[in-house]
């Protein structure tokens, strides 16, 4: 859940999938080369958010660049991120392919499983329906439950009196 090595410098490289210059995020996404594809990943993820606010990269690269970053590794609300320091875009190794989105039919519902995406590029297959926009000025972000009706507040539809408070944690579990 948290990097081992949250406190050094460490330098990486792998292909920018996403780029946020200015807002909430001032950073970019990388994720390594030939990895995603399929319908499931485990075990340790191939992406990672490089926080760009003062090195100036965010402004200099664009999706699909191959880069090289230097930086310092911490956890910023429960991702890992490298804190650039330094960066140099540089050719992609030859004969590996870019990065694919691995296809889900479903959000990952245990904390292991979303752990061993963050960063990565993913692709919903199934139903979605947007149940919080709070954030998206913001940070462009929304809420989104699977299916096609909206996450509730359990207690706007379970009264704890009535129905008894193990039935709304269990709604409160479920969302």
């Amino acid at each position: 859940a948290a990097s081992p090595v949250t406190g050094t410098t460490v330098t990486t490289e792998g292909y920018v999938t996403a780029v946020y210059p200015a807002g909430g995020f001032n950073g970019l996404y990388l994720q390594t080369a030939g990895t995603g594809g399929g319908t499931s990943h485990s075990g340790a993820s191939d992406g990672i958010f490089i926080y760009a606010a003062s090195s100036g990269i965010a402004n200099a690269v664009q999706i699909g660049d191959y880069v090289s970053v230097t930086g310092a590794v911490s956890e910023y609300y429960n991702l890992t991120q490298v804190t650039a320091s330094s960066y140099a875009k540089k050719a992609p190794p030859e004969g590996v392919a870019v990065p694919a989105a691995v296809e889900l039919e479903a959000l990952p519902g245990s904390a292991n499983e979303r752990e061993s995406l963050e960063g990565m590029l993913v692709k919903i297959t199934g139903d979605m329906t947007v149940t919080n926009n709070y954030q998206t000025n913001q940070y462009g972000t929304i809420g989104v439950a699977m299916g096609d009706e909206p996450l509730r507040q359990p207690t706007d539809v379970l009264n704890p009196t009535r129905d008894g408070e193990s039935a709304v944690q269990a709604l409160e579990d479920q969302n």
